[in-house]
């Protein structure tokens, strides 16, 4: 295993919460999960994660499968497998760091616009608001998730912008949101296997934490019972902003 310290495994049992958590209640919470792996793992964050992601994953495949749109999520697939393999290419050649703050700016940028989209422009139906994405926005998104995903785990805040967009229910939301993810999160495996970002001493590592994983994803199928669609779309997008301050700081 990892050597870890007492903090550092308190960090990455409360991580594994919110992860949990983002699969199956409020999908913004998954940016702090990474925050705190890469504080409790200063080498390898992202492939300790990936694993404790999938069983979460799993668990939001099971309670949301039949509120999932997929025909939304068929077509980003491809542009998002397309990110996922340039990811894997600019980790050997630019510093995340500098990426990261790129992304971030793009975020805020997003959350500007869904601001508008939400509360100037005026309400959206569903339907208007998924035709009117147009293919190069939904191409740029997917890249853009894959890119993400692939180095660090968190394009769950562009992917949350999008939906927003949309105008889903919830249930849909997070039904579509986790098993979008779900499909990438294993698409990623193999490449972070080659990088040897994932191998069986990560592994054990992550074993302890999977109860913790399945807690927080417990936690969310009850809290999002108590929470009404305004303040379930405020959240998330609360959530997206603090993690685009994050990533450009």
């Amino acid at each position: 295993m990892v050597p870890m310290n007492l903090l550092d495994w308190w960090l990455a049992a409360t991580g594994s919460v919110c992860f949990g958590l983002s699969k199956t209640g409020i999908p913004g919470v998954g940016i702090l999960g990474v925050a705190l792996f890469a504080r409790a793992f200063a080498v390898n964050s992202p492939g300790i994660a990936l694993p404790l992601l999938i069983v979460a994953d799993f668990v939001a495949l099971g309670m949301y499968f039949r509120y999932a749109i997929w025909s939304k999520m068929l077509r980003m697939f491809p542009w998002a497998a397309i990110g996922i393999v340039i990811g894997f290419l600019l980790m050997r050649r630019i510093d995340p760091k500098e990426l990261n703050r790129v992304i971030g700016w793009i975020l805020l940028a997003l959350v500007v616009l869904a601001v508008w989209w939400r509360w100037i422009r005026g309400p959206v139906s569903d339907t208007a608001a998924g035709d009117s994405h147009g293919m190069g926005y939904e191409i740029a998104v997917g890249i853009l998730s894959g890119i993400t995903t692939m180095i660090a785990n968190a394009a769950g805040p562009i992917m949350i912008l999008y939906l927003l967009r949309m105008r889903l229910p919830k249930m849909q939301f997070i039904g579509t949101c986790s098993c979008f993810f779900l499909v990438l999160n294993c698409f990623k495996v193999p490449f972070q296997i080659y990088q040897e970002q994932i191998t069986l001493e990560t592994f054990r590592t992550d074993l302890p934490f999977i109860p913790f994983s399945l807690l927080g994803a417990l936690l969310g199928w009850v809290v999002i019972k108590h929470i009404n669609q305004v303040l379930f779309e405020s959240l998330c997008l609360i959530l997206t902003f603090v993690s685009a301050l994050k990533l450009v700081m």
